[in-house]
């Protein structure tokens, strides 16, 4: 029994705290993959190419090799590559056939050309043509038969093997079959006797007998290239690498990598790497604590959304993925690439512009993390990042969304010639193929504009552009709520005027106050008679039904309300001022008639109240006392100043004994700030004097 009590007592615990729960393990999450994906780099110096060393003098702590960059590996490996010579073999055998064909071939060959009585020939004549066709080609197979393409051997060179030797040739020298008919026919032209038919016979017997091996080609090559050293030089152990406020150049540059890359090999392990992944979860902890702790003093709404949470968190891990990605697969240039304002512009939509700027800063900290040592790179997206937000991006005019963007370009180009000035004191040694991945980011910068309203879907969240389309008077529901019900219309306008005010004047989100004000009431279309501010005459239909049943109607304005919204695709975050603006209070003139007409009979309660939510939110409770005070407000004819501070005081007072705040973060100042401007505004309206 103790062990059941237990188990159910934990569960009731979770149940109870799931949303907690959910945070922390959303925020562990975060940082064990942030710390998982950044690199496990133990060199604890920053430094880059051309750019002053920022610390003291700095000594070789042991001898270590100089590594070779990539570009000098690469420069060796084709430089093996246009000096290699190619190889080839020699098929003897070609030969030995050829002979030997021209031996059993040639006495047909003489008595043929025997029988013309033109040429002439007696019988020692055959002996010589016989011994000099056959000298022909043994000259002309010793020298070697190649083909007419050459596969581009350094000097027109190749080595040829032979009997498991090999021996370098000159290729210009050796016989091609065309070269070799040549050859044939200069050498019997000089003869006395007439063998032009002996050229024309012997050209059958003449074989290319050198062919490319491009297996021992391969071979060969691949050996020479992997005799190319990756180590330059070495440095001793105690020698002068740099001093402090020296440029790093191209030798020390190589000096530095070596040391690094040195430095992690030696402080490789499972100890070392579990370490460094305990800083990191340290490091990235403490930022993101600071970052939720500032998005509670800024907004406490959103630091208490789990909605807002995972949206933060899914955007500083997506990016620090992608950086990773980038710089991990592509060109070091292209980094620059990465349309890293997308960020704040997105960010602020949502949060604002505090909240977007911290959030950036801390994904830079954390690219930081992922490039060491690219404080250029860090500087130049921050000061193009802080003027995405400064501009007006999220704007319904494309014109000035590009214009917009051209500014970013312009502002990435500056930074990088105003650091790279800073750098070298010259503009010779300006990369302008930079402005390609800088003109790339800023484009993708447009990505921004589908981005607000598709994450406005995902999360429920709703930004300043959204707001201002819906505070439209001629939008469909409030177009057809001043149709129906005007009087329902004009109240929604009175309370979207108190809470827009209320809200300014207690730092909230007046834009989002006054538009859920506008929607609030647009349920009552569905019956818009049975409230009291659209009945034009004597008549109240209330009159003839039982109050339970004036109660059900009353209370289906919620969600009836509800209903419609979802219909015409609302903002949840909209949709909830209409869940929200009664609370869980009861409709109590109905209420107590009921009490009234059945003294005697049990009543459940929960027939008279309305579902709820309870307000979650500064802006959903302004909206649930305006509500309140604008409607007891209209049943007061011509009130003085003492009845509506009684009136506000009274609604207000019961809203707090009814538990109606207990779930959103009003403070006693903010209830008495709405309160005084409650005050203000509807003495305003009745025109209220002092009496003297």
């Amino acid at each position: 029994m103790n062990i059941r009590s237990k188990i159910t007592e934990i569960l009731n615990l979770l149940v109870n705290r799931h949303y907690k729960i959910y945070r922390v393990l959303l925020i562990l999450c975060a940082i064990l993959f942030l710390a998982w994906l950044f690199p496990k780099n133990n060199f604890k110096y920053d430094f880059e190419k051309d750019r002053p060393w920022n610390y003291e003098d700095l000594k070789a702590p042991y001898a270590f090799p100089i590594i070779k960059s990539k570009e000098e590996l690469d420069n060796e490996r084709k430089n093996v590559r246009i000096n290699f010579i190619d190889y080839y073999r020699i098929d003897t055998s070609v030969q030995y056939v050829n002979i030997a064909k021209y031996e059993n071939d040639f006495p047909g060959f003489y008595q043929n050309i025997s029988t013309d009585t033109t040429l002439n020939y007696n019988k020692s004549d055959s002996i010589y043509l016989y011994v000099k066709g056959l000298q022909l080609l043994n000259e002309i197979y010793e020298k070697g038969i190649i083909k007419n393409e050459h596969n581009g051997s350094a000097k027109g060179k190749i080595k040829v093997i032979e009997d498991n030797l090999s021996k370098e040739l000159d290729y210009n020298k050796l016989h091609t079959p065309i070269k070799a008919f040549k050859y044939i026919l200069d050498s019997n032209e000089k003869d006395k006797i007439q063998s032009k038919s002996l050229s024309s016979f012997l050209e059958n017997y003449v074989q290319v007998n050198i062919f490319f091996d491009d297996e021992m080609t391969a071979k060969f090559l691949t050996e020479e290239l992997d005799n190319i050293l990756p180590i330059r030089d070495k440095v001793q152990d105690g020698e002068k690498i740099v001093s402090s406020g020296q440029l790093v150049d191209d030798a020390i540059y190589r000096k530095l990598i070596s040391l690094k890359n040195s430095y992690n090999e030696t402080k490789e392990g499972l100890s070392s790497e579990l370490i460094t992944f305990i800083g990191y979860f340290i490091i990235i902890g403490m930022m993101l604590y600071l970052l939720l702790t500032l998005n509670n003093l800024f907004n406490k709404t959103n630091a208490n959304n789990l909605r807002t949470l995972t949206f933060i968190l899914l955007i500083l891990v997506s990016f620090s993925v992608i950086v990773k990605s980038v710089s991990s697969f592509a060109e070091p240039a292209l980094v620059y690439a990465i349309p890293f304002c997308i960020v704040p512009i997105v960010l602020r939509a949502f949060l604002g512009n505090m909240l977007a700027l911290f959030s950036y800063f801390v994904l830079l900290l954390f690219t930081n993390f992922i490039l060491p040592g690219k404080f250029d790179f860090i500087l130049i997206q921050f000061l193009a990042g802080t003027v995405a937000l400064l501009t007006n991006i999220n704007t319904s005019r494309w014109s000035q969304f590009f214009s917009s963007v051209s500014i970013i370009f312009v502002t990435y180009c500056l930074a990088y010639l105003g650091l790279h000035l800073m750098g070298s004191g010259n503009f010779q040694d300006l990369e302008w193929r930079i402005a390609g991945p800088f003109f790339l980011s800023s484009l993708l910068t447009l990505v921004a504009y589908p981005l607000i309203p598709l994450f406005e879907r995902i999360f429920g969240f709703i930004s300043n552009l959204s707001l201002s389309e819906l505070n439209n008077v001629n939008h469909p529901l409030l177009k057809n709520l001043s149709t129906k019900a005007p009087g329902s219309f004009w109240h929604s306008i009175q309370v979207a005027s108190l809470a827009e005010q209320a809200a300014i004047n207690i730092g909230a989100n007046e834009t989002l106050a006054k538009v859920g004000a506008l929607y609030h009431d647009i349920g009552k279309t569905k019956k818009p008679i049975y409230f009291i501010e659209n009945q034009n005459s004597e008549i109240n239909p209330h009159d003839e039904l039982a109050p339970l049943e004036s109660a059900k109607i009353i209370i289906e304005h919620v969600t009836a309300g509800i209903d419609m919204a979802k219909k015409h695709k609302l903002p949840n975050i909209i949709i909830d001022f209409i869940r929200t603006h009664h609370g869980t209070t009861k409709v109590e003139y109905f209420y107590k008639q009921y009490l009234n007409q059945n003294p005697d009979k049990t009543i459940d309660e929960r027939l008279f109240r309305y579902p709820g939510l309870l307000p979650y939110s500064k802006e959903t409770a302004i909206v649930m006392i305006a509500d309140s005070v604008e409607a007891a407000s209209m049943s007061l004819n011509a009130p003085s100043d003492e009845q509506i501070n009684a009136i506000v005081d009274k609604i207000i007072e019961g809203k707090i004994k009814a538990k109606q705040f207990d779930n959103c973060n009003l403070s006693f100042k903010d209830i008495k700030t709405i309160s005084k401007t409650f005050k203000k505004n509807l003495k305003s309206k009745y025109h209220t004097r002092i009496s003297y």
